[in-house]
């Protein structure tokens, strides 16, 4: 078995879709301080590595809530292009990852791609990795 990690890092500043909001990753507790790390996160739904669900482009779609998380995972192929994996019946999309080329081309491979728990969310960023 062979894991491979599909995600970007997300950090501050990071590269966004023209028109987004910036990417602030900071800094507020740090460990000789406060005895602890801490940081704040401000990115949108579709940053980095990430899943859309039918309402992210198609009015009254279904959103995070209504995906079963069955459909995050399992048996995918690459699909239309290095940088998007289908899986499922076609509803759910993932976007943005990487080290495609490390995966079996046009044969079925198992993916894992869980997003945050949104309410009512249009997607989210994932850590996504495939097994094979």
């Amino acid at each position: 078995m062979k894991i491979i990690d599909l995600s970007l890092p997300l950090y501050d500043g990071m590269p966004v879709y023209p028109g987004d909001p910036e990417v602030e990753i900071k800094q507020v507790h740090i460990l000789v301080k406060q005895g602890w790390n801490l940081r704040t996160l401000f990115l949108n739904t579709h940053l980095g590595t990430h899943v859309n669900v039918p309402s992210h482009m198609v009015e009254n779609g279904g959103n995070l809530d209504d995906s079963s998380l069955d459909n995050f995972c399992g048996p995918a192929i690459v699909y239309g292009g290095p940088n998007l994996v289908k899986s499922g019946p076609g509803i759910i999309s993932y976007e943005n990852l990487v080290n495609t080329e490390k995966l079996p081309g046009d044969k079925q491979f198992m993916f894992y791609g869980y997003p945050l728990k949104i309410k009512d969310g249009d997607g989210s960023p994932v850590r996504a990795v495939a097994v094979i």
